[in-house]
């Protein structure tokens, strides 16, 4: 499991492994304006990783 904290609020949810970040944060609770229901296509969505960014899979062509 990793731990991941969102900020400016704190709060620290767990993630398994391989699950990504927009279902671990839809698993959390968390209330989210997705447009293009995960696809990568849409650029609404923005992640800045401030620790633990080596533990982060490599960006992909789709996600870039």
């Amino acid at each position: 499991m990793t731990a991941i904290t969102l900020q400016p609020s704190g709060q620290v949810f767990e993630a398994a492994a391989g699950t990504s970040l927009l279902q671990a944060l839809l698993s959390a609770g968390q209330s989210l304006d997705i447009k293009c229901n995960g696809n990568a296509s849409c650029g609404n969505c923005h992640v800045f990783i401030h620790e633990g960014r080596k533990s982060v899979s490599r960006l992909t062509p789709a996600e870039n």
